[in-house]
């Protein structure tokens, strides 16, 4: 390129940003890839982004876009891996030209969605499509496509969340608010800042004429209702007694399971223990006595307690002997 060609593109380049709207950063910024490569930005977006373009392939921008300085945008210049050397021997060689393999040195657009916000140094890959409201963390390496509201870190860039519900989301890019003329989305600005979803929503379908959406009310949890397993016990009338005292009418079986229980507990053989054995307290001391017919006896469980009381402080030789 002569000097004179230099000076003449230089000229149109200055002309064609001039004659651009300021507000539309981005595009004045990239007037000369609009120029000569048919960059497509949309009105509004802005940034300071670094280009790396290698003759082949488009970056497409939507609207009210944000690129952050030092977002990397790659665009063509993928060397073949399928071939023996990734080298393009070309440019050592330059008697025998580029080969076909290294002159297809290209790659796919670069399309970025409206509404996207693309954090420092952050690097994208050619043939990447970012949809409506994404977001890409700091220093993410972006190699896949990535869903509209969604939010990418890391290297590889990976989704790690959705800036809203998948209903919003859905309604938002129904309603696509960047389409809307300037002076209203000036209008829908103090909702545009705000954190109030719903009430965007319903002011941006009001601004597109179309009817309220119905929106279902969340339904409160159903209450849980206790289920009681079945019993094979029949219920007991209120006079009966506790069933944790059993009656007389258990007695046996009750004095054979006592006889068990305190054998184990005083480690003494079961015919040892003489099932017919009552305590009484007295005033002065307890002591062993013969049960009176006229005396009443007893429980089981209260002997049972009793003994396992005189246990605890009576020395194991007592109880041998």
């Amino acid at each position: 390129m002569s000097k004179l060609t230099k000076f003449l593109r230089q000229l149109k380049v200055r002309r064609l940003r001039r004659s651009i709207d300021p507000r539309h950063m981005l595009r004045r910024r990239l007037a000369d890839y609009v120029l000569d490569y048919g960059f497509e930005i949309g009105d509004f977006s802005g940034g300071a982004p670094v280009i790396r373009f290698f003759g082949a392939g488009k970056l497409k921008v939507g609207k009210y876009s944000s690129i952050a300085e030092g977002a990397t945008f790659v665009i063509a210049g993928e060397h073949p891996t399928d071939t023996v050397t990734s080298y393009m021997l070309g440019y050592s060689f330059p008697e025998g030209g580029m080969s076909p393999e290294n002159r297809g040195l290209r790659g796919p657009d670069i399309v970025l969605g409206s509404d996207v916000w693309i954090a420092s140094n952050a690097l994208i890959r050619s043939g990447v499509t970012i949809g409506d409201g994404a977001v890409v963390g700091l220093g993410a390496v972006v190699i896949d496509d990535i869903p509209p509201y969604s939010v990418v870190v890391g290297n590889p860039a990976r989704v790690i969340s959705k800036r809203f519900p998948n209903e919003m989301i859905a309604e938002l890019l129904e309603l696509r608010w960047w389409d809307l003329p300037p002076a209203q989305v000036e209008s829908l600005r103090a909702l545009l800042e705000g954190r109030d979803i719903e009430a965007f929503l319903v002011a941006c379908r009001q601004c597109r004429g179309l009817p309220p959406k119905d929106r279902a009310q969340p339904q409160s949890p159903p209450k849980r209702l206790a289920v009681v397993a079945p019993s094979d016990r029949a219920p007991e009338s209120p006079r009966t007694h506790d069933a944790r005292r059993p009656g007389p009418w258990t007695e046996a079986a009750i004095s054979s399971w006592c006889v068990s229980y305190l054998a184990t507990l005083m480690d003494v053989p079961a015919e040892r223990i003489d099932v017919n054995m009552t305590f009484e307290k007295r005033s002065t001391s307890r002591s062993r006595r013969t049960r009176s017919p006229t005396t009443p006896r007893s429980p089981p469980w209260r002997a049972i307690s009793r003994i396992a009381s005189m246990r605890t402080r009576a020395p194991d030789d007592a109880w041998r002997g």
